[in-house]
């Protein structure tokens, strides 16, 4: 994970001069539908995400160097559901077959790069050695990758940018003219920055194997790292990253851009433009981060501390913080940074960027509104605070009078407690770093901001792990979609697409169980999900999962797994509960279970974490449950379980992110997963997934199919590509009867004392 060189600048705490007032208000009402689950099994944080032309979502991010592996998450239905694309267990005869051509080690930062015609480049850190580099020409189903994928080791903290300009760019990149009519047509160059720990070393790939030296900044006695990402201007070919300088005086801090000027060989020489050198507080916390629009106006922002000088115990908090430059001056003159967040967040950390069209940016961060009697705290203080995920979206970015739109887009907070500022230094002070370092933002192809985020309000941990090493609070990785506001690609009115009203259920996709999960003949319909409902009778909640057809146990045995799991996981105020039901690939009896799910955590330069969610069965965990099942032209599970057994649900709970997922497995649901396991990743295998939706039974109504951004029951994908997947409709003979009720057998995890439980 990416080490933050935390400074706890409280010197020169006076306002900033030429600081712009606070954000002015815009007309537009900037809304999100229901989050989706990325992945419900694996662990990580810091998570990637961007968005191939042809809508395809990508998402990665590491799970430490203790395992020696990060996960790289790909939706091919527009965001709706996701399948691994770097470990494919059971694909052959062994329990673990890596789908990188060679394995490499990793487990830190990764990167992914994505070029007009959808190559997706990847890499991986591995110890602060090198990078495992990976490519992909078919949306993830082969890939390529070669174990030392720098030029220049040691290695830290990578960022990618492509120069692979449009035609409407008119690029006048001289790698580009030199190459725009080789044979076979022009090959995209992606260029790699990365700390080889004496500045910032810039390589460069066209086959995203083989990296070679493109140049070097932040190497001389003026500038210093900051580790922010990169952009390539696509007009020019200019590589273009940031860097630190010294302030006007010693009590004050500098910002610049390192400026490329590139060869016709893709190499670049930098040269330095500054943002500004009277800020009042490091910009340092975490990373500076840029953006460019369609205009070729830069963005950056970045957080520092709140300066606040009149009170009597100065604020120790941040916020966020904006600038901007145009290329008509080769981004020399930038704008007085501009304050960005406002009430009721108080204290602001990761900001993110993601620029659209003309003056029209997104900005994400966490925030959180706590304050002690008036007064806003550091964010690694452990003061049982909750955080959420914001957004600002503004229009006007690039002019004096911005319009900005504040969002608060997670549904529930996302942490409780402190986010530790010290990189791999937390674990000197028992600091929570299970986000990591960062989160992101991207606009997708149908202008709506798509935001990944680490949700660790579960406050899940392994027992029997001492708490002043492992951290509670499983980082889930989650995406929200922006549902309403301004299209970032063209300043109009977004239209509606999915709202976050509670349903029944929800359809899906048929034909889109394989194995191997992505691009696999196989095709698995006893774990094929046409449709997942909810109903609660009495005290009984009835979870349906109709399949596509035959058993579970025929899917298992066709996938070359011993094990074949269906299931449903929710999150009902801070806790994480399932039903599932499952059956062995030599046939027989069906297993029934529920309850709070649990976790397997393993061990990394930054403590201990939570690594992996568990869905148990008795013994293991859970409880066991009954069902019925009913075939015609497909099967339908009835689960039926008891409300004590998933935490004494009621008729006006609030189930958030209900979610369907099916699974092959080397081991029953009966028998606990275990650490040696986990850190083999020889765990349960997705192979078919449905997206998300909010039920409560007080107020939804009787199902009814809502499109999504992701297309949801259509073969479309909100990218604007095809999803390449059945399309498939309500089904009149699945309406719901029938009750349910969960029960939670003695919860097998324990949370952070103190911390405040939401409950609905």
């Amino acid at each position: 994970m990416r080490k933050l060189l935390f400074v706890a600048s409280l010197l020169a705490l006076g306002l900033m001069a030429g600081v712009a007032p606070g954000p002015s208000t815009a007309a537009s009402t900037v809304t999100f539908g229901v989050p989706r689950v990325v992945d419900p099994i694996h662990t990580y944080g810091e998570p990637n995400i961007k968005v191939a032309p042809n809508g395809d979502v990508h998402v990665s991010g590491p799970q430490g160097t203790g395992v020696q592996r990060s996960i790289w998450n790909v939706s091919v239905d527009g965001g709706d559901s996701w399948r691994l694309v770097q470990a494919i267990p059971f694909a052959d005869s062994s329990p673990l077959v890596p789908n990188k051509v060679d394995l490499g080690p990793g487990g830190g930062d990764t990167e992914i790069a994505i070029t007009r015609s959808g190559r997706v480049f990847f890499n991986d850190l591995w110890a602060l050695t090198c990078f495992t580099a990976a490519v992909t020409d078919d949306r993830g189903k082969t890939i390529q990758s070669q174990p030392a994928g720098c030029s220049h080791p040691p290695a830290d903290r990578e960022w990618m940018g492509i120069l692979d300009p449009a035609p409407e760019d008119a690029s006048t990149a001289p790698y580009y003219l030199a190459h725009k009519n080789d044979p076979g047509g022009y090959q995209p160059l992606n260029y790699d920055v990365y700390d080889d720990f004496q500045g910032d070393q810039a390589d460069m790939t066209t086959d995203g194997l083989v990296y070679m030296n493109a140049g070097h900044y932040a190497d001389d006695a003026g500038h210093s790292l900051v580790n922010g990402n990169v952009v390539v201007d696509q007009k020019t070919g200019a590589l273009i990253g940031l860097v630190g300088q010294s302030g006007s005086d010693n009590t004050h801090f500098g910002l610049a851009v390192a400026l490329g000027t590139p060869a016709a060989d893709g190499t670049q020489t930098f040269t330095y433009k500054t943002i500004s050198n009277t800020l009042p507080g490091d910009p340092q916390t975490l990373f500076p981060v840029l953006a460019q629009d369609k205009a070729r106006n830069l963005y950056v922002t970045w957080a520092t501390d709140c300066g606040n000088t009149n009170a009597a115990i100065p604020d120790p908090c941040f916020r966020i913080y904006y600038s901007y430059a145009s290329a008509a001056d080769g981004w020399t003159t930038w704008s007085a940074p501009k304050r960005i967040d406002t009430a009721p967040v108080q204290s602001s950390v990761m900001p993110w960027i993601a620029a659209g069209a003309d003056g029209i940016v997104d900005i994400v961060w966490y925030g959180t509104d706590f304050t002690d009697k008036g007064r806003r705290i550091h964010p690694s203080e452990q003061r049982n605070q909750s955080w959420d995920v914001y957004m600002a979206q503004i229009t006007n970015a690039d002019t004096a009078s911005p319009a900005i739109a504040q969002t608060k887009v997670t549904p529930h907070p996302m942490h409780y407690n402190d986010i530790c500022l010290l990189g791999t230094g937390c674990i000197t002070q028992v600091g929570d770093r299970n986000l990591a370092d960062f989160f992101q933002v991207t606009i997708d192809n149908d202008g709506r901001a798509r935001i990944v985020y680490a949700d660790t309000s579960n406050g899940l941990i392994q027992p029997n792990f001492p708490e002043q090493i492992d951290h509670s609070g499983a980082a889930l990785v989650t995406v929200a979609t922006q549902d309403t506001g301004i299209n970032a690609w063209t300043g109009q009115p977004l239209t509606t697409e999915e709202k976050a009203a509670p349903l029944d259920g929800v359809t899906d996709p048929v034909g889109d169980a394989l194995m191997k999960p992505l691009g696999g003949a196989t095709k698995l319909p006893g774990l094929d999900m046409k449709n997942v409902a909810l109903s609660l009778v009495g005290d009984t909640l009835h979870v349906k999962i109709t399949t596509e057809g035959d058993s579970i146990g025929d899917a298992a045995k066709a996938a070359n797994a011993l094990f074949g799991q269906l299931l449903v996981r929710w999150q009902m105020g801070d806790k994480l509960y399932y039903a599932g039901v499952q059956q062995s690939a030599a046939g027989g009896a069906l297993t029934w279970y529920a309850g709070p799910s649990g976790t397997v955590d393993l061990c990394s330069v930054s403590a201990c974490d939570p690594h992996y969610i568990t869905y148990p069965a008795p013994p293991a965990g859970g409880t066991a449950v009954t069902g019925t099942t009913a075939a015609t032209h497909s099967t339908v599970y009835d689960i039926a379980v008891p409300a004590a057994a998933v935490g004494g649900l009621k008729s006006d709970s609030l189930l958030e992110e209900v979610m369907g997922f099916s699974t092959v497995s080397a081991t029953p649901a009966e028998l606990p997963l275990t650490n040696p396991q986990a850190d083999a990743d020889i765990v349960p295998l997705q192979v078919e997934g449905t997206r998300t939706f909010n039920y409560t039974a007080a107020s939804t109504g009787t199902f009814t199919p809502a499109p999504s951004p992701g297309g949801g029951t259509t073969a479309g994908s909100a990218g604007g590509g095809s999803a390449q997947l059945p399309a498939t409709g309500a089904d009149a003979t699945w309406w719901l009867s029938g009750g349910g009720l969960l029960l939670a057998l003695a919860l097998v995890t324990r949370t952070r004392p103190r911390r405040p439980l939401r409950t609905r």
